[in-house]
């Protein structure tokens, strides 16, 4: 997804080793400002091109109900970007998994 370069820890003054990005957060921003279904449909094709195994979960939904359901959680994860906080992002949704506090499917069903 785009040119989005890691700064070096070396560079950063950071202890917490968190993601921080040059360049990505002003793209996440313009794409879920200005492109969010396109490129969650673009998602949704790429997913299905490389067959990822969470959408035999998801193949009785059309494309159009998978936009819908995607348009919340993008926007937070575009966000996210946007303010560098992928780390704490991934923290969270992995919390959720473990819990087993997952929107439309059950921890184990992926």
């Amino acid at each position: 997804m785009g040119e989005a370069l890691l700064e070096s820890q070396a560079t950063m003054p950071t202890s917490t080793g968190s993601l921080v990005f040059r360049y990505l957060p002003g793209y996440a921003a313009f794409i879920r400002d200005n492109y969010l279904i396109p490129y969650i449909s673009e998602q949704i094709r790429v997913s299905r091109e490389t067959n990822i195994p969470i959408l035999k979960f998801l193949e009785g939904i059309s494309d159009e109900q998978l936009i819908a359901m995607g348009i919340e959680n993008h926007k937070i994860f575009l966000t996210n970007a946007e303010n560098n906080s992928l780390r704490q992002h991934i923290e969270q949704s992995l919390k959720k998994w473990v819990a087993d506090q997952l929107v439309i499917m059950k921890r184990e069903e992926i």
